[in-house]
């Protein structure tokens, strides 16, 4: 059998001066920062010429952005018009939370053939019609950490 954990302690070398690791790391973000402040200095310069709407009337407003939308298509790489979609269909739906008003279950979804996710639905007890929300989490995020369902949803570094 392989050894592949080392036993907690000390690392086997010198730590390095933490003061320069930090100083590279800010001097990468300053680094991603003006780059991408001058990717979108950029951007925002060719709008004009790619967004060329026409305001006279919905349908010529809708002939006018038609190209935007085939490219933003493309540009996701797949997509399924609206009806053509199947609906979506809860997969094992679980318990996560009851109150006196509401029920928070989780379940799993096929978004794409063989492509599964999954979500929170917050469903209240009083009757309804409720309006609806989604909430898409980010990076280090769950549907449980948007919905408040766990303890550090709201701690500084998982903001």
């Amino acid at each position: 059998m392989w050894e592949i954990e080392k036993r907690a302690g000390s690392p086997d070398v010198e730590p390095v001066d933490a003061e320069q690791v930090d100083e590279c790391r800010r001097a990468t973000y300053a680094s991603y920062e003006q780059f991408l402040r001058e990717r979108l200095r950029q951007l925002d310069g060719e709008r004009p010429n790619l967004w060329q709407r026409d305001y006279s009337s919905v349908d010529a407003y809708l002939q006018s952005v038609e190209p935007m939308r085939a490219r933003f298509k493309e540009l996701l790489g797949f997509w399924v018009e609206p009806e053509e979609r199947r609906a979506v269909e809860p997969l094992d739906e679980k318990p996560l939370l009851e109150t006196d008003a509401v029920v928070a279950s989780r379940f799993a979804y096929e978004v794409l053939p063989g492509l599964k996710t999954y979500a929170v639905r917050l469903a209240p007890k009083t009757p309804g019609p409720h309006p609806g929300l989604l909430v898409q989490h980010g990076y280090m995020g769950t549907p449980e950490m948007a919905c408040g369902l766990v303890r550090s949803a709201n701690e500084e570094d998982y903001a």
